[in-house]
């Protein structure tokens, strides 16, 4: 191998290196699959996806490696191929086991990932969840990748989506929200009950003046499919780019309760529990939405 100024070596002649490789891409076939990937070369698919590792710097060891995700051919099984020089086994995930698909979309803050309901192997850890990093620039396969797993994950659960009607709670839906929510909706899905907290501004005042910060957004929506969960919130702080976008199909919604302290707890199957900070003035609103959402309720 011939070394690079970045110290990743460049593929000898008739060789294929992978880890060179700068963008992800959809999988359709077994011919699009790296050669240097040879325990998913020889697996039966329905479809993958490429991911890049980090380009980092020469005396940086890369925060994630290259990767190939291949869905089954019965789609029963996704199958997470890590690059054969990290030395690890792949991870299986049983799409009968995901019960939540999460997606984060923010700048500097990119990767989708699953929790599960049985601990798995993933690398060589056993987990409950799985979180699979990449580059924003790849975010277009990944969003395309994605759009095909709902269509497995998920089965309508109204035969007439046009007899529904979108019931909105809380604040008016924002331009970016609802440009989120167009994309995030697939082909027959519509939104049944939906309940918006727009982000607010907040200003404390100190010795020299005052000093905004902004709370961060959430959404939250019952559709014909599914539960999902919007918010542009990022480690306790508002992001104004992006957002973190979770689901889970509608038969693991267990229930939705308001509690005291001004928390909204969504409870989902296998202990998972999703927690929205409701700003006074929006309880009435979210107890309606709970109303709507009782109908769907597994128990």
């Amino acid at each position: 191998m011939i070394p690079k100024p970045n110290g990743m070596p460049i593929p000898e002649l008739g060789t294929v290196d992978s880890r060179a490789y700068a963008y992800a891409y959809l999988i359709g076939r077994t011919g699009d699959v790296p050669k240097d990937f040879p325990a998913a070369v020889v697996e039966r698919f329905s479809v993958g996806l490429f991911l890049p590792q980090e380009l980092a710097g020469r005396f940086k060891e890369p925060a994630y490696p290259a990767r190939v995700l291949l869905l089954s051919e019965n789609e029963a099984e996704l199958t997470l191929h890590i690059h054969p020089t990290r030395g690890e086994p792949p991870s299986r995930i049983a799409m009968c086991d995901v019960r939540v698909v999460n997606q984060n979309r923010f700048l500097l803050d990119c990767r989708f990932g699953f929790d599960l309901a049985a601990r798995a192997e993933i690398g060589r850890k056993i987990s409950r969840s799985c979180d699979i990093q990449h580059n924003g620039r790849d975010s277009d396969a990944v969003g395309m990748f994605l759009r095909q797993l709902r269509s497995h994950l998920l089965l309508p659960t109204c035969a007439d989506p046009g007899s529904l009607a979108t019931i909105h709670f809380g604040d008016p839906l924002s331009f970016k929200f609802a440009g989120y929510e167009q994309e995030e909706l697939v082909e027959g899905e519509v939104v049944h009950a939906r309940l918006f907290i727009a982000e607010q501004e907040k200003r404390e005042r100190r010795w020299l003046g005052s000093v905004g910060s902004w709370t961060p957004a959430d959404y939250l929506a019952i559709t014909n499919r599914r539960l999902i969960w919007m918010t542009d919130r990022d480690g306790g702080y508002r992001q104004p780019f992006g957002v973190r976008c979770s689901f889970s199909p509608i038969m693991f919604l267990y229930n939705l309760n308001l509690q005291d302290d001004g928390w909204l707890h969504v409870f989902l199957a296998n202990d998972i529990d999703w927690r929205l900070r409701l700003p006074s003035g929006h309880k009435s609103a979210a107890r309606e939405f709970i109303k709507e959402g009782q109908l769907y309720h597994s128990h």
